[in-house]
């Protein structure tokens, strides 16, 4: 036989012996708050054609459910391109919090991939006491940041902390002179109304 020949057999038959050509490259759970529970599913198809699917995910409490008993499912129809992952979320609703199992199967002809995620669904008081802490973690990075700004700034320029405090100073002086000025016309309003009030 050619060596051309055994080198063409040998591409066809390259995607075969690598193993399943569609399969579930990932699947991660991003939302774990009871009731939605939010997995994101990565499918590969590592052949060199497009191949219509159908994508079945559903959840259940216990580790050998299966779609027909699930707590909540849902199937979708795709056409996975060939070299280029296909990313999806889907949500899928519990009761309540507990342990649960996030499954997911790809079909396509004769391809078959199937993967599952243990989950911990948490209370969502959680998620909004984690909220909470991660806002006034942020403020509270913020602040530090600008006065480590500030800081650097006056250990760089000694001179910046005595101009600081001049311009303090000044605009202290400035509104209180004006506070002062206003306080005077207010006085000389009133003094006026009253020879006003007296002439008539």
């Amino acid at each position: 036989m050619k060596k051309s020949t055994m080198a063409i057999i040998f591409l066809i038959l390259l995607p075969i012996s690598q193993g399943a050509i569609i399969e579930i490259s990932m699947l991660e759970i991003i939302d774990r708050y009871a009731p939605d529970i939010i997995g994101e599913i990565i499918i590969s198809n590592r052949g060199r054609s497009s191949q219509d699917c159908m994508i079945y995910y559903w959840i259940t409490d216990n580790s050998t459910g299966n779609f027909s008993n699930a707590l909540d499912s849902g199937r979708k129809s795709k056409l996975i391109y060939s070299n280029k992952p296909y990313i999806t979320q889907r949500t899928l609703n519990v009761p309540d919090t507990g342990i649960y199992w996030y499954k997911v199967r790809v079909q396509c002809d004769s391809e078959e991939s199937e993967d599952s995620e243990r989950v911990i669904a948490l209370s969502n008081e959680i998620k909004r006491s984690n909220l909470v802490e991660k806002i006034l973690e942020a403020v509270k990075g913020l602040i530090t940041s600008r006065l480590n700004l500030v800081k650097g700034l006056f250990e760089k320029r000694p001179n910046l902390i005595y101009l600081t405090g001049f311009v303090l100073i000044v605009g202290g002086m400035c509104i209180w002179f004006i506070i002062i000025m206003a306080k005077r016309k207010k006085k000389k309003v009133k003094t006026l109304r009253r020879c006003i009030l007296n002439v008539n």
